[in-house]
């Protein structure tokens, strides 16, 4: 992975109105390793946000395995 995908990669928000959904999700992504995760209430919903190692392993779940399988994880 070059510099400059890890320097993007180094936070990740992932924006929902549904508190609920993100809570759910970061368990699913509990079984990939990404342990991570904080919940932030914003004005008009919530975000789940990752930093670090984890926003690799995420870009790696995302991408990188998903389409050696044909199938795209979103």
């Amino acid at each position: 992975m070059t510099k400059e995908i890890i320097k993007i990669l180094s936070l990740v928000y992932l924006t929902s109105g549904s508190l609920e959904f993100l809570i759910s999700l970061r368990n699913i992504l509990c079984k990939y390793r990404i342990l991570g995760g904080s919940l932030v209430e914003k004005e008009r919903g919530f975000d789940l946000k990752y930093s670090g190692k984890d926003t690799l392993i995420l870009y790696k779940v995302m991408y990188n395995n998903s389409i050696r399988k044909n199938k795209l994880f979103l």
